[in-house]
């Protein structure tokens, strides 16, 4: 439990009925569930490192269960810096988003949020809730600066990648162990997005950054990253931007430079940048075959042909789009003379870079 001064299992609730009863009444053992239908697993990851985090330190905090697992993969969370006035914009553009914070900080906060406040719930008031997309407000920053240690211990200690803590739990704070608790919390109030962020720099929030990037379980988002959806991750971004890319195929002229443009803009935004050059890669074939269309149909000038055919080719290569290029071959070259070269010019680009196979 995450109430102040109350501490009970289940388990011990069953042994009060059996003994009050004189052993008239038996509560039936729950049934363990690990399948989670509120969250994602890219949320329930890091759910459940906390709870290995709150086993190894305190392993009489809460019984041991199997990982929840979620249907989906989902986005992973966001990491980042914003001053309030920030969050306030946020939450203007996005009335989806909940703000948990510690409860005891809950009222200074709301003030600071302005009208924005109103999104705004302590931890322990949010427990039993759920929300689609959720913000943990300076939840480290409201950590005693004195347990900076244990928390950097907890969470980046040599031993923490063995789900053992190196001090024994004797030796932390007691008040961890309902920090944990309150953590796990509100990391499982959100059924489709969560974003850890902090108003100032903290040596605890430094620690649960790297430790959650050291595995991947979240990534850094900009501020910049905002619109009128609310926070996009660069997860999100990817997804997007591949979604908008696979209609490319199906469109022709200005409307798939403009699907392409749009997709250049989803990749940098999810800093993929093989993606990226493959969409400048196949704009620049486009490009080029816009150009080439008119001569390509003409029969005066064949050395032309061969040299505007042989860009769009090698563009489309460049992209790692070797059906386009074949394709290309197929619809647009008509002369027998310019497609023996251009498949020639597709087989010397292939051995010259293995990777365009």
């Amino acid at each position: 439990t995450v109430s102040q001064g109350i501490d009970f299992r289940f388990e011990e609730i069953r042994s009060i009925v059996y003994t009050i009863s004189n052993g008239k009444y038996r509560l039936e053992r729950p049934e363990k569930l690990t399948r989670n239908f509120r969250s994602h697993n890219g949320i329930l990851s890091v759910s459940n490192l906390v709870l290995n985090r709150l086993h190894a330190a305190f392993p009489a905090a809460a019984s041991k269960l199997p990982p929840d697992k979620g249907l989906v993969l989902g986005p992973r969370p966001g990491l980042i810096m914003m001053e309030y006035s920030e969050i306030s914009t946020i939450i203007h553009e996005n009335s989806r988003i909940r703000i948990l914070v510690r409860d005891e900080l809950k009222d200074s906060i709301k003030a600071q949020l302005g009208h924005a406040g109103n999104a705004c719930l302590g931890i322990r008031d949010a427990k039993g809730l759920e929300f689609r997309d959720v913000i943990i407000l300076d939840f480290f920053l409201g950590i005693d600066k004195l347990h900076n240690k244990a928390w950097k211990d907890i969470l980046l200690g040599d031993s923490a990648k063995k789900a053992k803590i190196s001090t024994s739990f004797l030796d932390l704070p007691v008040s961890m162990e309902l920090e944990l608790k309150l953590l796990y919390t509100a990391i499982t109030r959100s059924c489709d997005r969560l974003f850890f962020i902090e108003t100032q720099k903290s040596q605890a929030f430094d620690a649960w950054r790297r430790c959650l990037k050291k595995d991947e379980l979240a990534i850094e988002i900009k501020s910049d990253m905002i619109g009128d959806r609310g926070v996009m991750t660069a997860d999100d971004w990817l997804i997007e931007g591949i979604e908008i890319a696979s209609q490319v195929s199906d469109s022709e002229g200005s409307e798939a430079k403009k699907l392409l443009l749009q997709a250049i803009d989803h990749f940098q935004k999810a800093q993929n940048k093989i993606y990226e050059q493959r969409c400048h890669a196949n704009l620049r074939a486009l490009e080029v075959l816009d150009d080439a269309a008119p001569s390509i149909s003409a029969t005066a000038n064949e050395r032309e042909f061969n040299r505007k055919g042989s860009k769009v080719v090698s563009a489309y290569l460049d992209a790692g789009l070797v059906n386009d290029a074949t394709r290309y071959l197929r619809n647009n070259c008509s002369n027998p003379g310019l497609e023996k070269f251009l498949r020639r010019e597709i087989l010397n680009l292939g051995e010259a870079d293995p990777a365009r196979n």
